[in-house]
This record gives C-alpha cells, sequence and structure tokens, in this order.
C-alpha cells in the first residue's frame, strides 16, 4: 500500500466513545501543518487506547501522545508543538508559540533558553524529556472513570 509521508494515525477506543475527540485533533492538526503533512487517519483500536503517533517511513514511528503514559487528554497546543518539534523544529506556530514563550518567560527562561533547572525554551529537560509533562494534561473524568484497578477501560469489557 502507498502511504504519503509524513503521517499521523490517531488511534483510538471507539466503545470509549473517544471519536469525536479523535476529530478534534485531526481537524486542529490538518488547520495548522495543512499540506506539509501527508496524511492524518483516524483509527480505531483495542479498549482504552488514545495514541497519536507520527509516522515519518515505513521504519520510523514516534508516538506523540498516548493517554496512559501521558495521563489523560492533552490540549492541542502540545501536540502541535510535539509534531513541530519532529518533523519542521524552525517553524513558528504563531499564538501556541508565543503563550509558551511568555510562560517560560514568566518562570526565568535564560538568553540561552534555558532555565536554572536545566530545562531549554522547547520545554525539554537535558534528559530529553518534556518538562511539565503532568502539569499540562487534561484528564477527563470520563477518562478516570473509565479505568479500573488494573488501567482497563472497562465499559469496553462490558461486552
Amino acid at each position: 500500500m502507498f502511504f504519503k509521508y509524513p503521517r499521523i494515525v490517531i488511534q483510538f477506543c471507539t466503545k470509549c466513545k473517544w471519536t469525536l475527540r479523535a476529530s478534534w485533533y485531526q481537524q486542529e492538526l490538518f488547520q495548522t501543518f495543512g499540506e506539509s503533512i501527508g496524511e492524518i487517519a483516524l483509527q480505531p483500536a483495542e479498549s482504552g487506547t488514545f495514541q497519536i503517533l507520527l509516522v515519518v517511513d515505513d521504519n520510523n514511528t514516534t508516538v506523540i501522545w498516548d493517554r496512559k503514559l501521558d495521563g489523560g487528554f492533552p490540549d492541542s497546543k502540545v501536540v502541535k508543538q510535539r509534531v513541530r518539534n519532529v518533523l519542521f523544529p524552525e517553524k513558528d506556530l504563531g499564538h501556541v508559540d508565543r503563550s509558551s514563550k511568555a510562560a517560560m518567560a514568566k518562570e526565568g527562561v535564560t538568553k540561552e533558553g534555558v532555565t536554572k533547572e536545566g530545562v531549554t525554551k522547547e520545554g525539554v529537560t537535558k534528559e530529553g524529556v518534556l518538562a511539565g509533562e503532568s502539569s499540562r494534561t487534561h484528564q477527563t473524568v470520563k477518562a478516570a472513570v473509565c479505568l479500573n484497578d488494573n488501567g482497563e477501560c472497562v465499559e469496553c469489557n462490558q461486552d
């Protein structure tokens, strides 16, 4: 099968009713990156799954967001910044970046783009992890209620 690259795949649980959420992220990414992205696909997945994957070629896939690992659902600005950081590091995201830069200035980012805690202006620590991972997520009540103690989707397992 022939795919245009780069492509983004949004995998989501239909039983958790995350189709509209996945469509919203798709629309936000199309609005920001337009024809720079070859495809943004919506892909139903296993119970409780919500992932945004960036596929650069047949052998190179990057996880942009994983609901289970990152804790909930991101603001669209975070998804856009992560996609940009991988594909188009020099691209300015306009107001998305300006609000982030203002927040970083407030937190004491130096001229070199590094805070006293060792975080760059892009929000990446020296270990290569985005700073403030837990504070930038938005977990809905639906997502929190949907999981049992084993991390499995309660609604999906009711078949």
